[in-house]
């Protein structure tokens, strides 16, 4: 989980670096739901799994 999260992180970075220039907000707020949620559900589909 945490290599993934690093990989994930560098990403981000790259992309808001990319998008700061549009000033949209909105993106942003969609991608803080996507974040905040997806590493969770990735984490419950590991434990299902066992």
């Amino acid at each position: 989980m945490e290599e993934l999260m690093r990989q994930v992180n560098r990403y981000l970075i790259g992309w808001m670096g990319h998008y700061r220039l549009a000033g949209t907000p909105s993106v942003y707020k969609d991608l803080d739901e996507w974040i905040s949620r997806r590493p969770r559900q990735l984490q419950w589909k590991r434990w299902k799994k066992g």
